[in-house]
């Protein structure tokens, strides 16, 4: 069974919709923009001779960079340990967590154009706050000294 989550998002749809609003294309015909763009970024994904830190770019956007993951994790933090029998707790092997892997991970970068604008306007939304938290503040302390 699902879960619904409590968080506010935006799903495809919302973004199918608000692009064909934008431009004059359809629901579908963006979708399908989409859907090659995912295409485009697997087929690099399989590319086996990329060199490391190598970028896709998401125009006006940002851009998608593969880079090469390390994990060197010789211990587990914490106990790991499970059940056996009904109450019996057994510690686990920790030596079977031991790895030495690398993968390629990918990462989204927003430009420094939209990380700006992001930044300015919740520096003015967190300042809004504080002003009306000062207000309601002052209005609360002057009806109690009525």
């Amino acid at each position: 069974m699902a879960v619904k989550k409590d968080t506010p998002r935006i799903i495809n749809n919302d973004i199918y919709t608000a692009v064909a609003k934008r431009t004059s294309l359809t629901k579908e015909q963006i979708q399908e923009c989409f859907k090659a763009y995912s295409e485009i970024v697997l087929e690099f994904a399989e590319v086996s001779n990329k060199p490391l830190d190598f970028a896709i770019s998401l125009p006006y956007i940002g851009y998608l960079q593969y880079q090469r993951y390390h994990n060197n994790k010789t211990k587990v933090s914490g106990a790991l340990r499970y059940f056996t029998d009904g109450a019996n707790v057994v510690d686990a092997d920790l030596s079977k967590f031991k790895t030495n892997k690398e993968w390629d991970r990918l990462t989204f970068s927003v430009q420094p154009a939209i990380q700006r604008r992001i930044k300015e306007k919740s520096l003015e939304m967190i300042a809004q706050a504080q002003k009306s938290k000062e207000l309601t503040e002052r209005d609360f302390s002057n009806e109690q000294k009525e």
